[in-house]
């Protein structure tokens, strides 16, 4: 896939320069501007042009972002994997709400059905509110299994691309310690989809749904051909007819893909029920992860 970068000359906000670190061992060069209360943030070719920003000094970047008066940033889709992760982790910081910059999608559910879509995203709080009530004894003794296990964080997170381009952590129960080495109860967390029992908080809060599109990890934006990015503007499910096709058709990103786009464009709430059912069952029957 052939990457295209945009060149701008640099647009920044009279009050709130950023100021540029001399001599940076990891940096990029980018292009400010500012719209209302977004602060839009794209590569340049030119390294005489934008803002030289290093990639190695986040506390420089969410320092500046603290003070700028933003509520919002856009990304550029065509930054790189370490690029999306390091301006999505200074927004975080910062407190700044992060989305990626995306071409619009006129299929979305929630533009051709408002109502049935609203209904769905409230039926998908308070089914997540009641299944983490129900469950919350299973949580708590999942994370003293892991705590016995590691001193490492019981949660890990992993940025995801959510509905129009939004930004979230998704949140999973630890099954491997930092340097890659299995925990003793990776196998049968894996195994039942334990692991993931923590996205409920994600549906809590709207970034996700139980049913929906293939999550995208925000690494993976760089992969994404220019025809699909459109559909990165899709809500993401804990499960989906993705979860459904076999393990060697889920690393066909093309595949994937064409499912999502089935699913987004013959949406419906009975089709979500369908979905919910055969994924359960699918769960119970698998024999390995």
């Amino acid at each position: 896939m052939v990457m295209r970068h945009t060149a701008e000359q640099s647009s920044q906000h009279p009050n709130h320069r950023l100021n540029q670190p001399n001599h940076l061992p990891n940096h990029g060069h980018y292009s400010l501007k500012w719209r209302q209360k977004t602060l839009v943030i794209r590569t340049v070719q030119s390294p005489h042009a934008g803002i030289q920003v290093s990639l190695d000094d986040l506390d420089w970047a969410t320092d500046r972002l603290q003070r700028s008066p933003v509520d919002r940033v856009k990304l550029d889709r065509h930054f790189s994997a370490a690029e999306l992760c390091f301006w999505a982790d200074a927004c975080a910081q910062a407190g700044k709400r992060v989305y990626l910059s995306l071409p619009s999608m006129a299929a979305l559910p929630q533009k051709r059905k408002p109502l049935h879509w609203k209904t769905k995203c409230l039926i998908d709080r308070l089914a997540a509110l009641v299944i983490l009530t129900i469950i919350s004894p299973i949580l708590l003794l999942m994370a003293c299994v892991i705590r016995r296990s590691t001193t490492e964080s019981i949660l890990i997170r992993e940025w995801q691309v959510g509905v129009r381009g939004k930004l979230y952590q998704a949140f999973y129960f630890r099954a491997d310690m930092a340097d890659g080495t299995a925990l003793p109860h990776a196998g049968w967390m894996r195994r039942y989809r334990f692991d993931r029992l923590p996205k409920l908080i994600n549906v809590l809060c709207g970034e996700m749904s139980l049913v929906g599109a293939c999550p995208r990890r925000l690494s993976d934006v760089p992969e994404v051909e220019a025809q699909f990015h459109s559909q990165l503007n899709t809500l993401p499910g804990i499960t989906g007819t993705w979860h459904l096709a076999s393990h060697l058709d889920l690393l066909d990103f093309s595949f994937l893909h064409q499912l999502d786009f089935h699913y987004i464009w013959n949406w419906s709430l009975q089709q979500d029920l369908k979905v919910l059912l055969i994924s359960a069952s699918k769960i119970l029957a698998e024999e390995s992860p």
